[in-house]
């Protein structure tokens, strides 16, 4: 609930920034768009990065699994704990 009372709280905001200025707001409308396109994007590398995480190169043992380690799975972590 407390998701939907942000978002229209920020909905709210977004039409006020139009009445008072509407080329300000044109540049904040761009990149939110942006934003959220990022976000799907960022969403499907970790689809392929959870994907990739099935191969033995990334396994204990394989030659990329120190890298692994330090850069992949925590980012994983991270981000499905904040979802």
């Amino acid at each position: 609930m407390d998701k939907h009372r942000e978002d229209f709280r920020k909905l709210m905001e977004a039409h006020q920034l139009k009445l008072f200025s509407p080329q300000l707001y044109d540049g904040v409308n761009g990149l939110l768009q942006q934003l959220e396109k990022d976000k799907e994007l960022i969403g499907l590398l970790l689809e392929a990065l959870i994907w990739c995480s099935g191969f033995d190169d990334f396994a204990p043992g394989g030659k990329a699994h120190a890298g692994w380690l330090k850069v992949a799975q925590p980012l994983i972590k991270k981000h499905i704990r904040e979802e």
